[in-house]
């Protein structure tokens, strides 16, 4: 489940987390400025009802969802984690700001993604694509999955990047970022150059 706030009038912006509540459910609250003042330290703050509640296809309270997001413009995407339990592989839930409502937008998952794989522990979203990191893909030398929103409710894998230098333990694909279409990948274990310095991976769509 994943909960919004939003000021009246105002197509969702400036996004921050605010909390993630037990069930992995996540909560995103608009930030009024840069400096907004800090509640005081073992101060709850008051948090208002959220303006809408999204729940993934197949998710229950206690389940899955929430894992991960991001929101970029009209589009929010959610990581629902890979569960054991019922042997479902990572995916993301895509959602699109029509003006009134959340609407559903589709689900990602990568062509060859797997139970085990880690898919969806990190996203990141800009414009009309997504990124979504796959840290334990391919025997642990992780991966990155490209998708790009190609009309209403369809998404198509552009890219699956992978270091060419790439080996297991290095953390490739523990974080990953996109502005335009510039991504950046990180391998924080990558002792490569220096012993665990780690290194950013930057790439570009084609």
């Amino acid at each position: 489940t994943i909960a919004f706030w939003r000021r009246s009038g105002m197509v969702l912006s400036g996004m921050a987390f605010l909390s993630i509540a037990a069930f992995a459910s996540a909560f995103l609250a608009e930030t009024t400025s840069p400096t907004s003042p800090q509640s005081p330290a073992g101060v709850t703050p008051d948090v208002p009802s959220p303006d809408f509640v999204l729940i993934g296809p197949g998710c229950s309270q206690g389940g899955p969802g929430g894992f991960c997001t991001a929101v970029s413009g009209n589009t929010a995407v959610v990581a629902l984690a890979e569960d054991f339990d019922t042997q479902q592989a990572g995916r993301v839930c895509a959602y699109f700001w029509d003006g009134a409502s959340w609407v559903t937008d589709g689900v990602l998952q990568g062509l060859d993604s797997e139970l085990g794989t880690a898919f969806g522990q990190t996203i990141a979203a800009s414009g009309d694509r997504v990124v979504v990191a796959a840290p334990n893909a391919d025997m642990y030398f992780g991966a990155v999955y490209v998708f790009r929103r190609i009309g209403p409710s369809n998404w198509s894998q552009e890219q699956k990047l992978v270091a060419l230098d790439g080996s297991a333990g290095r953390g490739f694909a523990q974080s990953v970022a996109i502005s335009g279409n510039c991504i950046v990948v990180g391998a924080p274990s990558d002792s490569s150059l220096v012993a665990n310095a780690g290194s950013a991976y930057p790439s570009l769509p084609t």
